[in-house]
């Protein structure tokens, strides 16, 4: 873009200069691009040029101005990047004098990115706010095709910072001058006045076309920037990777100093251009302003790869703490271990920024999130490991925030529950087991996800009734947890899994006060037992069902209420059936439904955990109720029949009344 001389005129100048500083200036603005020659540094005098170059920089001329000052704000950028280019790609490269220029300009448009634009609402889109747009599409765009080329080269991670640390935050700010330009528009649609004609609404369609253009733009800029700090995360992570994998004793205090802060200050870089990719507006459509949610491929990928990169790294801890176990001697390979077992923890606080970052200008990312977790390919144990670890991490954050916003990723959790039940747990099974060191770490995850998954429980079918009616939600969760308890083909974690969950499930409800706390524990509660005495209920479930009921009657908490609420159900249940009656005559099973000997056996061992309980004074039974108990065992001593036509079991019951005599 040649250069108006006009702009740059003689009083910029002093009026006598040497004749070699004349040609320096000639020179200077040559390289700067300031002249109507485009031109580099001569080889004779390059590094005088150069210094001219940059002493015009810091002068006035070289200040980024967006207001009507005589200046191109565009060809003093490009005066800056030729400036970069020339100290990166001369014989001698001065990745000093690039840091500076890159924090300089990064920083001049910050500041103006941040100032309020002047131009009045009357106007849709002003001169200034056209050159801010102009000037920072071109940042974008010579940050990635310029500068990024050079930081794979040895020597030039120092520009790492200068580049995407203000890369970054003159994104957040040139997409909230994007938002106000937004805002303005719709103050002026709000505004609208049918006498002002089509032609008032065109300009205002063409300003937001304008706009719109020009934030899609952005988004594939952002995108662009995010996969190349995905590529630099990744070969830290491998470098990482290979120096674990290293069994000599090398020296790795350099990669210790290193890798840590080049890792957290790329994680911290990516979570915010996955936000930023996030950010959607409304937008007019019809003469209206109307909310246009679009999918954002871009903010999918990214938060993939975020994904992936955090799980790798929590990957590397867990490999670090294997190591860190086996009582490493040499005092740098333990700081070094001791270096990654400590970036889990910070790339998780990413995560969960990213999962709980809910404002009204972007699309939530947890379900994004969420999503990734679920979809990624299973891999090793350790990997595997890493991945349940992160989303019990991010459902246990998610579950914090407030139920409205919790309400975008209903769906999505649903799903996670799934994944972590019927997959992920299965694959984790041999790292969970066969790791004696790590036996206290397992049981505190297994009974965080234990406490997660009983919470996650409690959103499922939140949308599935109308007016969302509690009871009816209540009881459809309860269905579905008892359905995938009822799969034949689940694994054997998995059914430990749901058991613990729907036993916390009951013992949480009981504990509290409100009603609907109530009916969830008696509705969960009464058909756990209709499942355990009914006769169609097939084996492995009322297996299943009877561990639960066993485990909350043996309950040893002194004040346990769900032992005497789970105890009244089932001496309710046994009262209907002792005390049933009919005038008809009662139809004939046919022995298809009656109870095999192994059902028999699993209902008389919940009934003896009830006796147990009763007999050793932990449940508070009450004298109707003990009464009851007494008058059902004298009806089995008697031989009579329950409704269900089994007599054996009353034998069978019989057979242990010393165990269950109250």
């Amino acid at each position: 873009m040649p250069a108006d001389h006009h702009d740059y005129d003689a009083t910029t100048v002093p009026a006598i200069q040497h004749p070699s500083r004349m040609s320096n200036d000639t020179a200077a603005r040559n390289l700067l691009g300031w002249t109507a020659e485009d031109g580099t540094c001569a080889v004779s005098n390059a590094g005088e040029t150069l210094k001219r170059s940059l002493e015009l920089l810091s002068s006035d001329e070289g200040k980024l101005t967006f207001k009507d000052s005589g200046r191109d704000p565009l060809l003093i950028l490009n005066g800056y990047f030729r400036v970069i280019r020339c100290s990166l790609d001369s014989t001698a490269p001065d990745v000093r004098t690039a840091h500076d220029l890159l924090k300089r300009v990064g920083e001049e448009l910050l500041r103006s990115g941040n100032s309020p634009v002047l131009d009045s609402d009357e106007q849709i889109i002003g001169a200034e706010f056209e050159k801010r747009t102009e000037v920072a599409l071109r940042y974008f765009q010579l940050i990635i095709t310029d500068i990024h080329p050079h930081l794979n080269r040895k020597g030039y991670l120092k520009l790492l910072g200068p580049t995407y640390r203000l890369f970054s935050e003159v994104a957040v700010a040139f997409v909230n001058l994007l938002e106000r330009e937004m805002e303005k528009i719709e103050r002026l649609v709000k505004s609208f006045l049918p006498s002002a004609g089509w032609g008032a609404l065109s300009r205002l369609q063409k300003g937001l076309e304008s706009l719109l253009q020009t934030r899609n733009k952005c988004f594939v800029l952002f995108e662009q920037a995010g996969e190349h700090v995905l590529g630099f995360l990744s070969a830290s992570l491998d470098r990482i990777q290979r120096a674990l994998d290293c069994t000599e004793n090398v020296d790795t205090s350099a990669l210790e100093k290193q890798s840590s802060k080049i890792v957290v200050f790329l994680f911290a870089r990516l979570a915010t251009l996955i936000l930023l990719t996030l950010r959607r507006r409304e937008t007019l459509s019809s003469n209206r302003v109307t909310p246009v949610i679009e999918e954002r491929k871009e903010a999918k990928r990214l938060t993939k790869g975020f994904v992936e990169s955090t799980i790798n790294l929590v990957t590397l801890s867990l490999e670090a703490q294997s190591q860190w176990n086996s009582d490493v001697k040499d005092e740098r390979r333990r700081c070094f271990l001791q270096m990654v077992i400590g970036l889990q923890s910070k790339a998780e606080q990413y995560l969960i920024r990213i999962a709980t970052d809910f404002d009204s200008k972007k699309q939530s990312a947890a379900p994004l999130l969420l999503e990734s977790l679920i979809q990624i390919e299973q891999g090793g144990q350790c990997k595997d490991l890493a991945r349940l670890l992160l989303c019990v991490t991010v459902t246990k954050n998610l579950l914090g925030v407030d139920r409205i916003n919790l309400n975008a990723c209903l769906e999505a959790m649903t799903r996670l529950f799934r994944s972590i039940t019927f997959d992920i747990m299965p694959s984790c099974y041999q790292c969970l087991s066969d790791q004696p060191h790590r036996k206290k770490e397992n049981e505190l995850v297994w009974d965080q996800l234990v406490n997660v998954l009983e919470s996650v429980s409690h959103t499922f079918c939140f949308g599935d009734c109308e007016n969302y009616d509690k009871h009816k939600t209540l009881t459809g969760q309860h269905r579905v947890l008892l359905a995938y308890l009822a799969r034949k083909t689940n694994h054997p974690l998995t059914n430990q899994l749901l058991l613990q969950v729907m036993e916390r499930r009951v013992v949480l409800s009981t504990s509290m006060d409100d009603d609907h706390s109530k009916f969830d524990a008696v509705h969960l509660s009464t058909v756990l037992v209709n499942l355990l005495f009914h006769e169609r209920t097939a084996h492995s479930l009322r297996r299943s069902v009877a561990v639960v009921l066993f485990r909350v009657l043996s309950r040893t908490d002194p004040g346990d209420d769900a032992k005497m609420k789970v105890g009244n159900i089932i001496f309710k249940k046994l009262d209907s059936q002792l005390t049933k009656t009919s005038g008809r005559k009662r139809k004939r099973s046919g022995g298809a439904n009656s109870l095999l000997a192994e059902d028999i056996a699993t209902v008389s061992w919940v009934l003896r955990a009830l006796g147990i309980a009763s007999a050793n004074a932990q449940l508070n039974l009450g004298d109707a109720v003990r009464s009851e108990l007494n008058r059902f065992w004298d009806c089995i001593l008697d031989g009579n029949s329950l409704s269900y036509g089994v007599p054996t079991l009353f034998h069978f019951v019989a057979s242990r009344r010393d165990n269950v005599r109250i």
